[in-house]
């Protein structure tokens, strides 16, 4: 108890050279979803000097355009009790997960897959057969249902132990300290509330010996991976490490770009499964560094399992949610429901809930996220579900998160064609 106090202390006050080392990686990370978080402020026709400073507008822009006033008082009251709220988080996160025991499960030497979310998971089980390592390395705080792989999953946290753990949380508070102090931006503020879980699973997975594999591209658990195994090439030579595209990185638009600069590219990749070339050549442009040797490019066909529904004989379209579209959304549902007898359906973005206005629509909301419904056409933002609605041979209308006056005039256009063919072949 003594030495793990002595150790927390010694980090927190005077931290060794690798320590710092580490806090320059995170830091290194949440630049990139600063960048990510600017970009769909600036998609939402938000200032971004005059928006709260929250992480994911994603999750509370909706509400935010909503009640401007009473919002930006809760953040300036929230920002007030971070400073003292952000450690108390870190104290309990250390108190929840530092203790974990499960049952301890060897290392897979056909490798190990980084599990930051149950999206990478659910990827790695439909798509065993590329051969890629099957054996998933998650945490203590995700719940993850592996029906499909074959191979046990590893826990992190049976490699913990009581230095690493005491590290780990002075680390955090550490890390939490400079993100307030931050004159860089005032977008790090709270960029800190995932520091805890963060530098768990830094110091651990560079324990693993791989090879690796990950399905992040560009967040902050990406650059976790890419910084995990650029130790392991220093310490052990060069390692294989694959990348397994996960959705929609724009491919298919004119630009073929993300639309905005990564500040912390990816550096370590051998190996990478996309859709497509056009996919191809934005990772190499916009996600990974620019190396002599590239890595090696392997076709991934995104497959979803499409369940039927009972569409009440009409013609059924499914419209793909996202908070920054809402408003665009709500108008077109209205303008659906005005002008063709169809059965509409509407699937929230995985992460952000709709809001009461979209629940108040003519629709019905589809909320299980493993739920994909058999419909006659999608219309959607570029999203994963574009790709692979497509490959199951569904009809998909894809526009931009802000689409223009005269680009939302053609889509309802080609829409109504389509719907009006369809019924002339039906009947």
């Amino acid at each position: 108890m003594i030495s793990e106090i002595w150790n927390f202390f010694r980090v927190l006050l005077r931290p060794a050279r690798s320590d710092l080392r580490l806090i320059c990686e995170f830091f290194a990370a949440i630049q990139n979803e600063v960048a990510h978080d600017l970009y769909q402020l600036k998609i939402a026709g938000l200032d971004s000097n005059a928006s709260p400073s929250l992480p994911r507008p994603a999750k509370w822009v909706a509400i935010y355009s909503k009640y401007p006033k009473i919002f930006t008082a809760l953040d300036g009251i929230f920002s007030a009790g971070w400073v003292c709220l952000g450690i108390v988080f870190f104290f309990t996160e250390h108190l929840r997960f530092s203790s974990v025991v499960c049952r301890n499960v060897e290392p897979d030497p056909k490798g190990q897959v980084f599990v930051f979310s149950r999206r990478c998971a659910d990827l790695v089980s439909s798509n065993v057969s590329l051969g890629i390592p099957t054996q998933l390395v998650t945490f203590p705080w995700l719940s993850i249902e592996r029906s499909c792989v074959s191979e046990a999953p590893l826990v992190a946290g049976l490699l913990l132990k009581r230095s690493i753990a005491s590290r780990i949380l002075a680390l955090s508070i550490l890390s939490h300290i400079i993100s307030i102090r931050s004159v860089y931006s005032r977008r790090f503020f709270f960029q800190s509330y995932t520091a805890w879980r963060w530098y768990y699973a830094r110091l651990l997975l560079v324990y693993l010996p791989g090879p690796f594999l990950t399905a992040d591209h560009f967040d902050r658990w990406a650059v976790l991976a890419d910084k995990v195994v650029g130790q392991r090439n220093r310490q052990y030579g060069k390692q294989a490490f694959t990348l397994l595209q996960h959705g929609s990185v724009n491919a298919q638009t004119q630009d073929e770009s993300i639309g905005f600069d990564i500040p912390t590219k990816l550096c370590n990749v051998t190996d990478i499964y996309l859709y497509s070339d056009a996919d191809y050549r934005v990772f190499l442009k916009d996600i990974l560094c620019a190396r002599k040797h590239r890595p090696v490019l392997n076709y991934l066909v995104p497959k979803l399992k499409l369940s039927p529904i009972e569409s009440r004989g009409k013609f059924s379209v499914l419209i793909v949610g996202h908070p920054l579209c809402e408003n665009f959304h709500m108008d077109f549902i209205n303008w659906l429901s005005e002008c063709h007898d169809v059965y509409v359906l509407y699937k929230p973005h995985p992460l952000a809930k709709e809001s009461r206005l979209i629940s108040a629509m003519a629709c019905d909301i589809v909320r299980d996220k493993q739920f994909f419904p058999g419909v006659d056409m999608v219309v959607s933002y570029p999203s994963t579900l574009v790709t692979e609605y497509s490959t199951s041979g569904v009809e998909v209308f894809e526009h931009r998160m802000k689409p223009t006056p005269s680009e939302y005039e053609d889509l309802k256009l080609f829409v109504s064609h389509f719907i009006l063919s369809k019924n002339h072949v039906d009947s």
